[in-house]
């Protein structure tokens, strides 16, 4: 096969065009819709896959526009829509398997007028407006209803927000426009007591449903007596944005399982407090199928009761792999005091559990030393993921552990992809021997939080011989949750976003230049081996030759010796040689 019937052919295979065009920017892709017949239906594909706002799409069904009234700008169509619009919008709506429509303050989708959505569902032939639609999104701020012409049977994931007064149709008219959904996000600030109701419904009419996801507040006693029943879930999380208050009046809230609940639970994730979470982990052995576990705590404890949560952990869910305990989120004011934690506050921990993922964040700065932190490292062996402490802030002096942490995890931890804490770089380790160890290819993410750095070239060096090429680093910055110290404090810290830019520069140049070093030597060794092989050659030749010229000088001897008595003697013997022998 010749070069360019190759590249023919390879243009001819619908995933190598897709993985192409996949690299291709929207104002290319539209390009080659217009120009080219060939991928002109792949690259449309890639243009409406992923639709994120309805106004993206509704102007290719009938001419729209902006109108504003009572100082609100909402999007409506200019003309009533014709049976030909539909005709013409079909092939791009084919197109269509995720969409997200957010209409918010925060957000750059405009309001689409209630009466767009009358006319859309009064005029489409079918009702469906999207009829391989996959996945949806929808947090709106008016009435939810009209949502319900984006669901059918084969939409598996949706994710809904809006007031209950809204969502009590919505929820329950989900089951029977999509009966096969496996994801669902309900998000909700109010009216707790009749969504919880429909959700009840929701979930028990959901037959295929493995994840879901409550705001922190609907996921009530009720709710989760219902959700234990349920033969395929796998997933539950409780999400805490925009949640002020976390459990309302009149509702039970009290996590009561039994041993034949959640036979399928695979992954939890908790927004909740000490006191709520302690009693209900003092159950032996309370999800023997779980594997994942997180929890949010909405207040900051002790050290010891940090503990004793550690210590609970281990007997009541013995299996779990993967393990995030954060107190930042709702706590990232620090208290001005460091939380004094040590190698013994997770013994609970390093004994009885072999974790592939840590997570564990405090707005107070930690007190650990690298022989706290390695110890934790030999634990895990197999660690792909470890977070410790890294959204604090730290003053120069709180910052205790040094780089030479990074070898311990580099060494203990072969399988480590991402990696936060925060280091005092102010002293830079020595050059390392070529024996130090590093972290393997798999490595992809450094994040130092607000370690303190003064030589960004001197950590930048070092760094190099550790983490390999292509490796991200993270620090903070100014646009981060825990940006909000004053004074001397936020000099300091702008001061350390300056050096760590600086330092990730340094490193990308040092990785470049170690790895043109490398490609030279690789070249080097070549030429060299290619030599030796040349000389072995050499030498092989030589000592061919050299037998050769031995066996003919002992053959000229032999011949100058033996005489026939005809005197023909020395014509006789060579003519019985094999070699060929010259007379005079």
């Amino acid at each position: 096969m010749n070069k360019l019937t190759a590249v023919e052919t390879a243009w001819h295979l619908h995933e190598i065009v897709d993985i192409i065009l996949g690299y291709s920017l929207p104002k290319e892709l539209a390009s080659c819709a217009r120009v080219s017949h060939f991928v002109s239906s792949h690259a449309l594909d890639l243009l409406y896959r992923n639709v994120c706002g309805l106004t993206d799409i509704l102007h290719l069904l009938a001419p729209t526009e902006s109108q504003t009234v009572e100082w609100t700008t909402n999007i409506v169509f200019t003309r009533p829509i014709q049976p030909d619009d539909w005709e013409r919008f079909l092939p791009y709506a084919r197109r269509v398997r995720h969409l997200t429509h957010v209409e918010s303050v925060l957000s750059d989708d405009e309001p689409v007028l209630t009466t767009v959505f009358q006319e859309l569902q009064n005029t489409h032939p079918t009702g469906v407006i999207f009829p391989f639609l996959q996945s949806a999104e929808f947090r709106m701020q008016d009435d939810m209803r009209f949502m319900l012409m984006f669901t059918h049977e084969r939409l598996r994931r949706l994710s809904i927000a809006s007031d209950a007064r809204f969502l009590k149709d919505v929820l329950r008219g989900i089951p029977k426009a999509s009966p096969g959904l496996e994801f669902l996000k309900v998000t909700c600030s109010d009216g707790i007591q009749t969504t919880v109701s429909d959700l009840v419904a929701l979930v028990e009419d959901l037959p295929n449903l493995r994840e879901i996801i409550l705001s922190s507040h609907l996921l009530c006693a009720v709710v989760i007596s219902s959700l234990s029943k349920h033969p395929h879930i796998t997933t539950i999380s409780q999400d805490s944005s925009g949640i002020t208050v976390l459990k309302h009046p009149g509702i039970h809230y009290e996590r009561r399982i039994s041993d034949t609940d959640f036979q399928s639970l695979k992954s939890l994730h908790l927004d909740t407090d000490m006191d709520s979470l302690l009693p209900w982990l003092n159950n032996r052995d309370v999800l023997p199928s779980l594997r994942v576990f997180g929890v949010e705590l909405r207040t900051l404890e002790p050290p010891h009761r940090i503990r004793d949560l550690f210590t609970l952990l281990t007997t009541a869910i013995p299996h779990i792999v993967e393990l995030t305990v954060d107190s930042y989120k709702h706590n990232r004011r620090s208290t001005g005091r460091p939380l004094y934690v040590s190698s013994a506050s997770f013994q609970p921990l390093t004994q009885h559990l072999s974790l592939t993922c840590f997570v564990f964040d405090h707005p107070d700065p930690l007190c650990m030393n690298d022989e706290d932190v390695e110890s934790l490292a030999k634990a895990w062996p197999n660690l792909t993921t470890f977070y410790l402490g890294k959204s604090a802030l730290y003053k120069d002096a709180q910052a205790v552990l040094s780089m030479s942490v990074l070898s311990s995890f580099a060494q203990h931890c072969p399988k480590l992809q991402t990696l936060a804490l925060v280091m005092n770089t102010l002293t830079v380790p020595s050059p390392s021997p070529s024996n130090q160890a590093q972290f393997g290819h798999n490595f992809k993410q450094l994040d130092v939080g607000c370690s303190p750095i003064s030589d960004p070239r001197a950590v930048a060096n070092f760094l190099s011989r550790v983490v390999p090429e292509g490796t991200e680093l993270l620090f903070w910055d100014t646009g981060m949750p825990n940006s909000t110290a004053a004074g001397s404090m936020f000099e300091s810290l702008m001061n350390r976003h300056e050096n760590w830019k600086s330092a990730s520069i340094w490193l990308m140049a040092l990785h470049c230049a170690h790895s043109e070093n490398k490609t030279d030597k690789l070249a080097l060794s070549s030429v060299t081996e290619r030599f030796n092989e040349s000389e072995q050659e050499n030498m092989r030749l030589r000592r061919e030759v050299e037998m050769l010229r031995m066996a003919n000088s002992c053959s000229c001897t032999i011949c100058s010796r033996t005489r026939h008595p005809s005197g023909h003697g020395d014509l006789f013997l060579a003519s019985k040689l094999p070699w060929s022998v010259g007379y005079p």
